[in-house]
């Protein structure tokens, strides 16, 4: 049966260096919540203080009604599932995920009952027999995974589970991981620095910088309604460009006007909302995500540039351009056929319902929610 989570003012500091810092959050029951962040934000370790596997300096961490702030991890009814697997290379795959069933002592005919249905659940029927080194790196994970199923915890951790996989690895491992969830209606924490997985899997994704909660909320609220620099280039790839610049009063219209003299004007909608902004000295940051632009054919609605092509990154269905606007280098997305080249000249159309701006100085949006 999944329970909550809830991480009241955590604080964790090593020596001189505050790794969380005053954390709060709370998971449904049933809810995948998603950490991410860079290296060294303090996702993984408020993996470990939620597992029991760090102490923390001051807070509490709840599972349900319980306060495990203080109990071991054998203690706090949670099952984690590590990047490295953790098998144990002399065991076959069916001892591996029935360790921990033996270890409490259960009875040989539920544990069979428990180890073949988790088998059944990840596709590890045919190899209960094998052991590890005779497996890929994505069964490994799976096995990994079905021991942490057996034991039907209150929590599931997840701490970097695909890191070690390659691309098509992880996609399907993504997929198996979702279904997995919606099956069991698990709360699961996980930790990732892959924004991919965090979109895809996450009911709700935390994002860290510097131990500190920079953003919380639903994939799409973060994609759309970033709440400063950090988790609107943070979230979306390709990354978003930013424009330094001001915000001016053009005959009753607010523009924004860049340090190198692109302008651009507001959309209605946000006009009134920024006038007061207009004319103000304080630097503001433009953010474009590369999928606002297209290129420019037929009848445009929205703004026409003119750009030169420094370098097209092929992906198959898209391609990724590095362009020159005005002294800017910025980042566009085309789909298939477009492959400008080096050193063309190509005009593009900028579309958007969403409006990204900071401010320079504290980093915070300036566009109401």
């Amino acid at each position: 049966m999944s329970s909550s989570l809830t991480i009241t003012n955590v604080v964790k500091a090593y020596s001189d260096k505050v790794v969380l810092n005053n954390l709060s959050f709370k998971a449904e029951p049933g809810e995948f919540i998603v950490l991410v962040g860079p290296s060294g934000c303090g996702k993984s370790t408020l993996l470990r203080a939620v597992a029991g596997l760090e102490g923390i300096g001051f807070g509490k961490i709840m599972i349900g009604d319980r306060d495990v702030t203080n109990l071991a991890p054998k203690d706090r009814d949670i099952a984690m599932v590590f990047q490295d697997y953790a098998l144990y290379p002399h065991k076959t795959v069916y001892e591996n995920i029935a360790f921990g069933l033996r270890i409490r002592r259960f009875p040989e005919t539920k544990i069979d009952e428990l180890v073949r249905a988790a088998a059944l659940k990840l596709d590890l029927m045919p190899y209960l027999e094998r052991k590890p080194a005779a497996l890929s790196g994505g069964q490994r994970q799976r096995v990994a995974i079905g021991r942490a199923i057996v034991r039907n915890p209150k929590i599931f951790l997840f701490d970097e589970p695909l890191s070690n996989l390659d691309a098509k690895l992880r996609g399907s491992m993504r997929i198996s991981i979702a279904k997995l969830h919606k099956e069991l209606a698990a709360t699961i924490l996980y930790v990732t620095h892959d924004q991919v997985e965090a979109m895809t899997l996450a009911d709700k994704i935390i994002v860290l910088e510097g131990g500190d909660v920079q953003q919380m909320g639903t994939p799409l609220d973060l994609y759309y309604h970033p709440s400063n620099i950090f988790v609107a280039t943070f979230i979306g790839s390709p990354s978003m460009n930013l424009l330094e610049g001001r915000l001016l009063d053009r005959d009753g219209s607010v523009v924004f006007r860049s340090d190198l003299g692109l302008e651009h004007r507001l959309a209605d909608e946000y006009q009134s909302v920024l006038r007061s902004a207009a004319g103000s000295p304080r630097k503001i940051l433009w953010g474009v995500r590369p999928e606002n632009f297209r290129l420019a054919e037929g009848d445009c609605v929205g703004p026409v540039y003119t750009a030169r092509v420094v370098v097209t990154e092929l992906l198959g269905p898209t391609s990724t351009v590095l362009c020159d606007i005005k002294g800017h280098e910025i980042h566009i997305s085309l789909p298939a056929p477009h492959r400008p080249t080096r050193g063309q000249e190509i005009r593009i159309e900028f579309r958007s319902r969403h409006l990204y701006m900071f401010d320079k100085e504290s980093t915070i949006s300036i566009v109401p929610s």
